[in-house]
């Protein structure tokens, strides 16, 4: 019996390990087709490998960049250590992948997960994208994108170190959001409405807040909202 618990334990701790590649693809290269293929190639010899070497997935160094493609082997992609574009493509969630060390740019994409991606060490650029859900995000080291996207909630998120863009989204409550190291954008004074009815935990702002055109700037006053919340910039409702 005590074996038998000995054994569990030891799988259920055990450290991931992860086969690790380099790689760069770049926008606009001429060789972008030749990257595509290294790409593929690369998953057909982790695929090979894994079960034989004990691989639970793929660390890339480098950048990963796609353009106009429906995505659907991604889910053994672990940690990118550069920066992840997705831009213009199909892809239905992010898999597996944990960690970006760099920027995340999924502009336009047609995608409804980020799976279980928890920090962005830059950027975030999730602007007009389909997605409805930050799933178990929890950090982005830099500016966070979230114009026109029917995104309610931010979920598990707590910190954005940079600027913070939500206006013409379908945002309810910053629910678990502490601090914004930039700007926080809610409204843009274009008669648009932001559906924001709460600030949620938000302590820190290090820019101005802009509220204009939300329905929250027609039940709230400055002075309210710097009782709670630190503002280093203006606040325009």
């Amino acid at each position: 019996m005590r074996n038998l618990i000995r054994k569990i334990l030891k799988e259920e701790f055990q450290e991931e390990k992860l086969w690790e590649v380099k790689m760069d693809m770049f926008h606009g290269g001429d060789d972008l087709d030749d990257d595509y293929e290294k790409y593929y190639n690369m998953l057909e010899i982790y695929n090979k490998l894994k079960d034989k070497k004990g691989f639970t997935g793929i660390k890339v160094h480098g950048n990963l960049f796609f353009y106009q493609k429906s995505i659907d082997h991604f889910e053994d992609i672990i940690t990118v250590t550069g920066d992840l574009t997705i831009e213009d493509c199909n892809i239905h969630t992010l898999g597996n992948l944990t960690s970006v060390g760099g920027g995340i740019n999924l502009r336009n994409a047609v995608i409804e997960s980020l799976g279980n991606l928890t920090s962005v060490g830059t950027y975030l650029d999730l602007a007009y994208t389909t997605i409805n859900s930050l799933d178990n995000l929890k950090s982005v080291g830099g500016g966070l994108d979230l114009t026109g996207t029917i995104i309610e909630s931010l979920g598990n998120l707590t910190t954005v170190g940079g600027n913070l863009e939500l206006y013409d989204s379908e945002i309810e409550s910053l629910g678990n959001l502490i601090s914004v190291g930039g700007w926080l954008e809610l409204g843009n004074g274009s008669n648009i409405d932001t559906p924001i009815k709460s600030l949620g935990n938000l302590k820190y702002v290090g820019g101005f807040l802009n509220l204009k055109d939300t329905l929250l700037s027609k039940t709230t006053t400055e002075e309210e909202i710097r009782k709670n919340v630190d503002v280093k910039g203006e606040i325009y409702l």
